[in-house]
């Protein structure tokens, strides 16, 4: 089967329907699989683990989670704790699935299914190791959570464990 292919505001948008997606002007707008890291300060789980996301990726200026992309043949878990060493230096001393989100971001034409991790206890001492992508790290409260300009997923999150992230 051909593609079909219509011109709108001078973009290319290409339906493939035997394969059941579309490109924009060959960009593959099939989900990616996201990984975030929820960390607890401590096993009251009364704060979170927060950075502010800069350099112009989608999302910035929002306050997002630890976590990014799963790499080719990596585990849920591989890439969470390499995504947290990565951006913070810390080392999760024991880790367990959480829930995901399922997030658009129609602006961008992003789509993102977001794993989610959960972390109770970790070693290390907590630095920004990607200054060029993250403001800074802070330790958030639960109740604190509705002042900052949250990222998709977190805010997605959110709403799905009822402002309640200790519950996870």
């Amino acid at each position: 089967m051909e593609p079909l292919v219509w011109m709108v505001a001078g973009l290319a948008i290409v339906y493939y329907g035997i394969m059941g997606y579309i490109q924009y002007s060959g960009i593959d707008l099939r989900p990616k699989i996201g990984v975030g890291v929820i960390v607890f300060e401590n096993e009251q789980r009364k704060r979170i683990l927060l950075g502010k996301r800069i350099g112009g990726s989608h999302g910035n200026n929002t306050w997002q989670l630890p976590g990014g992309h799963m790499e080719y043949k990596e585990t849920l878990y591989e890439c969470a704790y390499r995504e947290l060493k990565e951006e913070t230096n810390l080392r999760a001393m024991g880790m367990r699935e959480g829930p995901y989100v399922n997030c658009v971001f129609e602006k961008e034409a992003l789509h993102y299914v977001t794993l989610l991790t959960i972390v109770d206890k970790f070693e290390g001492t907590l630095v920004n190791m990607e200054p060029k992508k993250c403001e800074g790290w802070r330790w958030v409260s639960n109740d604190e959570l509705h002042h900052y300009k949250l990222f998709g997923p977190l805010e997605l999150l959110l709403k799905e464990c009822n402002n309640d992230l200790a519950s996870l």
